[in-house]
């Protein structure tokens, strides 16, 4: 609903949300994953309003390549949305690894 309200926003009791078009039924995909899948990068709107998703996830990437755990990818990837790109919203993003492959597989945070 753009220009309205901002997704994930709470508005009050008295407006009737599906009045606006907006409904809890939720919008899901299912898809199967392949080898290339390693992790899922899940973040709020002021993370992706700083953030493209191709950028976010060859970040997430080059970091996790490096060595870096789970927590020290999120916080790097916060400190760059909130220090370096200035995100002026509230900011936060987790990271899902999938599979048992050495790629994905989940390594302790040695940072």
């Amino acid at each position: 609903m753009p220009g309205l309200m901002s997704p994930g926003r709470a508005w009050p009791h008295s407006l009737d949300g599906k009045q606006l078009g907006c409904s809890s039924m939720p919008d899901v995909t299912a898809f199967p994953l392949t080898a290339r899948d390693a992790f899922l990068l899940l973040g709020c709107d002021g993370f992706w309003g700083v953030f493209g998703a191709q950028e976010a996830v060859d970040t997430a990437h080059s970091l996790l390549a490096e060595g870096l755990g789970d927590k020290a990818v999120t916080n790097r990837l916060l400190n760059v949305a909130v220090r370096e790109k200035r995100c002026k919203d509230n900011c936060s993003v987790m990271i899902v690894r999938f599979g048992s492959s050495q790629a994905a597989a989940v390594q302790p945070d040695t940072r």
